[in-house]
């Protein structure tokens, strides 16, 4: 369905503004990508907005989708994979978000924001083989997550300690959470796909 929208808008594209055969492939992917964060975005919004909480979007946006675009991790292998995953994602923040409010155990988030900030400060950006970036994006990619989390550490302190409703910012902290944990899953990934390697090189 993403492919051939993204043919459609890539044809109507054609009609105004020349494009190289080359570069066809490109614009396409270009379009899925668009089309992709377009249905993710909306999804999650709608879904917030359901749950009679706008403020679990603005901060899954801020916190989760802005770093991801630049830390990596794990990747699903289709567009449809990656829009539930990525919807499953935000309710598993909001199902969190109860928990940690229902068992009183809000002070503890800034402590796990923290070790994530730490996690994705050495790890990221992790390339994924669905996401293959070249070194000098790898690099630029490294200083700029590095700078969102010096600057997402320093606002949610300023949340956790401004906000009269923890829960905004017990909601803000799994956001986070989630992008290192999306991290390790494919540090696990790469590093089992590894070891398979080395045990077939063994058995040749």
């Amino acid at each position: 369905m993403l492919n051939r929208c993204a043919c459609y808008c890539v044809k109507k594209l054609e009609k105004y503004y020349p494009i190289a055969s080359d570069d066809r492939d490109v614009y396409i992917y270009g379009f899925e990508i668009l089309f992709s964060t377009l249905f993710s975005l909306s999804s999650v919004t709608i879904l917030s907005l359901l749950l009679g909480h706008i403020g679990y979007a603005l901060f899954f946006l801020l916190f989760f989708f802005s770093l991801r675009l630049f830390c990596g991790g794990y990747h699903a292998s289709t567009y449809a994979k990656c829009f539930i995953i990525t919807n499953l994602t935000f309710l598993s923040t909001v199902a969190y978000t109860y928990l940690i409010m229902l068992a009183k155990l809000s002070f503890i988030m800034p402590v796990l924001f923290l070790v994530s900030a730490v996690i994705i400060w050495i790890s990221a950006p992790v390339q994924n083989e669905n996401h293959p970036c070249s070194e000098k994006t790898l690099r630029k990619n490294k200083i700029i997550s590095r700078s969102l989390v010096c600057i997402y550490v320093l606002t949610y302190i300023l949340i956790f300690v401004l906000a009269s409703d923890k829960q905004i910012a017990v909601n803000a902290a799994w956001s986070f959470i989630s992008v290192s944990i999306m991290i390790i899953i494919e540090k696990i990934k790469q590093k089992g796909v590894k070891n398979n390697e080395r045990n077939q090189c063994k058995n040749c």
